[in-house]
């Protein structure tokens, strides 16, 4: 592949081969006990629900496993009820892109958003064999970005 060519105004330019990045792994995604969920009003959704689903569908009808360990390995509720401050109860975890829905205790949408969650990003953190002044040019080693 080809080198690519990255300039900023003003900086020294890099270039690089499009070998070292690799992106779309699945990173799990945190949705902690802290975040919490209001109404239009600015008050808690108490007695709301968290709905977590599949990427860009209605997380309501298209629910997917979500976790309370980093690890994904201990699965929970879906959706997961708002306590008496419109927060979770649990940190939730989630593989990869999500989508997600909050709706009140008479089960009204409140809010939804389809794409959520976060994906690896490898690129380049070590450079080696830099030469030049004006123009510098590098092989770099890819490595991998995580929680």
């Amino acid at each position: 592949m080809s080198p690519v060519k990255a300039t900023a105004p003003g900086a020294t330019e890099l270039h690089y081969s499009l070998d070292h990045f690799t992106t779309g792994a699945e990173m799990p995604s945190l949705i902690d006990e802290n975040t919490q969920f209001v109404d239009s009003a600015g008050l808690p959704i108490v007695a709301g629900k968290l709905y977590i689903g599949l990427q860009n569908t209605d997380p309501t009808l298209n629910a997917i496993t979500i976790y309370s360990d980093r690890a994904l390995t201990t699965a929970i509720a879906n959706p997961q009820t708002l306590d008496a401050d419109g927060r979770s109860t649990n940190k939730i975890w989630v593989s990869g892109k999500y989508s997600m829905r909050v709706d009140d205790s008479d089960d009204v949408q409140q809010y939804q958003e389809l794409d959520n969650g976060e994906t690896s990003q490898t690129g380049i953190s070590l450079l080696e064999n830099v030469s030049g002044s004006d123009t510098i040019t590098a092989d770099g080693v890819s490595t991998v970005s995580t929680l």
